[in-house]
């Protein structure tokens, strides 16, 4: 049995494989865990890849781009503009749960 970290490493290989075939190179040179994280997100978002789907997960469904970063890093493939962030803050909602779109006159 493979450890856990093996494992990790494995999957993080698999996308980055299949990221290649769109022209990323997340893995040359030396790398860390959180460098390729982000040229997986970059090159995700760059090639428009964010709903293609690009196998199936464990339970047989279909499995996007974005769904196989956020499992496999635990966070959400796009980010937040700091914008966006500022606003939510000014506006006394810090967790963006208020709807903050309002009818005109």
């Amino acid at each position: 049995m493979a450890s856990p970290v093996a494992e990790l490493l494995d999957r993080e290989l698999w996308l980055a494989r299949r990221l290649r075939q769109h022209g990323a190179r997340i893995t040359d040179g030396v790398t860390d865990r959180d460098t390729r994280r982000e040229r997986m997100r970059a090159a995700i978002l760059a090639h428009g890849l964010e709903t293609v789907v690009l196998g199936r997960g464990q339970s047989g469904k279909p499995v996007t781009y974005a769904q196989a970063f956020e499992a496999l890093y635990g966070e959400p493939l796009a980010r937040a503009s700091r914008s966006d962030e500022h606003t939510r803050l000014r506006s006394g909602d810090p967790d963006g749960a208020a709807t903050t779109l309002q009818a005109g006159p």
